[in-house]
């Protein structure tokens, strides 16, 4: 399983990388459209939808992530009583392989996508005020 995680999110780095992008970018137009541009604000509901999107599929790939972190201890309470030789192998085996979904080298989990989504979301929010605030 490790395997197949490393190769897939090794070949879907540079996709990760245009969603950021897309990410910020529509967030960013979004946002001065909104303020600048009248009658614009019926047009928002589009971007807002694509955004869910994506903010969904960065997500689910995290929760594969964090679906592999919790595996080994599942693995080792998987029958009462005594734990096997062959099972605590296993469970050590899959702790320690590292399976998980890695972008760019770096494993995503959930708590480092809510951690860029709220800087993301801090930047945005000091981008609103300075685009509101001239005239």
């Amino acid at each position: 399983i490790q395997a197949l995680l490393r190769s897939s999110s090794s070949s879907m780095n540079y996709l990760f990388l245009v969603l950021q992008t897309t990410i910020l970018a529509t967030v960013t137009c979004g946002l001065i459209d909104f303020y600048r541009v009248p009658g614009c604000q019926t047009a928002f509901w589009a971007p807002a939808i694509l955004l869910a999107g994506l903010a969904r599929s960065f997500l689910r790939a995290s929760t594969v992530t964090d679906y592999s972190e919790r595996l080994p201890s599942f693995v080792s309470s998987l029958s009462a009583g005594p734990v096997p030789e062959d099972r605590m192998y296993l469970a050590q085996y899959i702790f320690y392989s590292q399976a998980g979904f890695y972008v760019f080298g770096a494993k995503l989990t959930s708590g480092i996508l809510l951690k860029s989504f709220y800087i993301l979301a801090m930047a945005l929010f000091g981008l609103a005020t300075k685009v509101m605030s001239e005239p």
